[in-house]
């Protein structure tokens, strides 16, 4: 497994992360801050879980693991103290699969790795996406953002039209909007995501694949 630890020393990591070696796990400590995580989601959904070391003070934990739910990857908390009814409820929100004492031996590590592997979000090869890696035209994005704002309905041609070029539907931006469709589908395509990205269904219009979501909205926020 990848492993990252967010800590705000890494030489205090070295034990911790010795051990996790021992277990045949690569490990990667890091002191990213909280905005770091918010510009790229998509490095941290590489790992296979993420551990937030103890150096980090509970309130700001917290701040880690609001942003850190989002990213959808397996979450620990390392605690010197067992934590309270409190703590637990709170953290359990933000999705922590468990806390892990400083004192815990290799096999109570090992299990809630497991653990991790096990609660990890299935994905497969042709649902991936490299947003960085696309280059998109300023009409691209545009119609990105008016397709991704609306993720659950069917937008009509005779919409995006208007929405896009500000104009009435005519058989002149009906084509360009087709062409401009096309292409920007090619290029979600050669990115990675195998399916088609934009849905056209038939009497109802286009909308995003679901599984493509998480990536656009990595364009917009």
């Amino acid at each position: 497994m990848k492993i990252m630890v967010i800590t705000k020393n890494i030489l205090s990591e070295t034990a911790f992360q010795n051990r996790l070696q021992h277990l045949d796990h690569q490990v990667f400590c890091t002191t990213c801050l909280i905005g770091e995580i918010k510009e790229s989601h998509l490095f941290y959904r590489k790992f296979d879980a993420i551990i937030l070391s103890e150096t980090i003070p509970r309130k700001e934990q917290y701040l880690y693991l609001k942003e850190l739910a989002r990213v959808k990857t397996p979450l620990f908390l390392r605690s010197e103290d067992i934590p309270t009814s409190e703590e637990l409820s709170i953290s359990y929100q933000y999705g922590i699969l468990n806390w892990l004492r400083l004192d815990a031996t290799l096999d109570t590590l090992r299990e809630n790795l497991l653990l991790a592997e096990l609660n990890k979000p299935i994905q497969r090869e042709d649902e991936k996406l490299d947003v960085e890696g696309i280059k998109l035209t300023a009409a691209e994005r545009a119609l990105l953002a008016v397709l991704y704002s609306t993720p659950k309905e069917h937008l009509p041609m005779e919409r995006l039209c208007k929405l896009i070029y500000d104009t009435e539907e005519t058989a002149n931006n009906r084509k360009k909007m087709t062409k401009q469709l096309t292409k920007l589908n090619k290029k979600i395509q050669v990115g990675g995501f195998k399916k088609q990205g934009i849905q056209n269904t038939r009497y109802k219009g286009y909308k995003l694949h679901p599984q493509l979501l998480p990536y656009i909205g990595e364009l917009f926020t």
